[in-house]
């Protein structure tokens, strides 16, 4: 009689997982490291970011074209051509100007993410913008709710409705349009740690 133990197939050696020192949460955003980070979670990130680009891209052509309506000098009640014009001409063309600046760094994290070339510090540098447009959704608000606003809302539709509709926008996805990499600090920092010790093709070859 066979012995069992000869004909039963070896045992498979259980690959350990491998656990990484783990890092503050701030060496995770330096500029080298947050880079290798966004490039290696390639499919993640070109999805999040390319929805920001795509997002900013319609709203600044949006404030611009709003800006420019044809209703834009129409007398709104109790105003002048000049003062009715007035009245949602700065919010539109500060909205303007913050969803284009937001729009080229969105171009910046999409070039880090699908080339993997490390120009983070352009994004940081920039990120005065958050604050410009925070001050452009207040200066919004102030003309959408303002007396202006309520003589103009109805004379200047099409601004009027721009300006709700960024306002909207600004009050569901402010932080996730303003900062879409904040989604690192969500998943784990092994999950990091096995990312950046990942090693690249070229360097596998090597």
């Amino acid at each position: 009689m066979a012995d069992p133990s000869i004909d039963a197939p070896p045992k498979k050696l259980e690959a350990k997982e491998e656990i990484y020192e783990e890092q503050e949460w701030k060496e995770y955003f330096r500029t080298g490291n947050v880079t290798k980070l966004l490039h290696r979670k390639f499919i993640l990130f070109s999805i999040v970011i390319g929805l920001s680009y795509i997002t900013h891209f319609i709203m600044a052509a949006g404030a611009t074209d709003a800006y420019s309506d044809r209703t834009r000098l129409d007398q709104c009640t109790g105003m002048n051509a000049a003062d009715s014009s007035a009245v949602f001409d700065l919010s539109l063309m500060m909205l303007s100007i913050y969803h284009m600046v937001e729009w080229l760094r969105n171009t910046v994290l999409l070039t880090v993410v699908c080339i993997g070339v490390n120009i983070m510090v352009v994004w940081y540098i920039t990120i005065f913008n958050t604050l410009f447009g925070l001050i452009a959704y207040i200066i919004a608000i102030i003309a959408l709710f303002g007396e202006g606003g309520a003589a103009c809302k109805d004379v200047q539709s099409n601004r009027y409705s721009f300006i709700l509709i960024d306002v909207i926008i600004f009050f569901v996805g402010f932080v996730f349009f303003s900062f879409p990499i904040v989604i690192l600090r969500c998943l784990s920092k092994q999950s990091h740690e096995k990312l950046l010790h990942k090693q690249d093709d070229s360097e596998d070859d090597e």
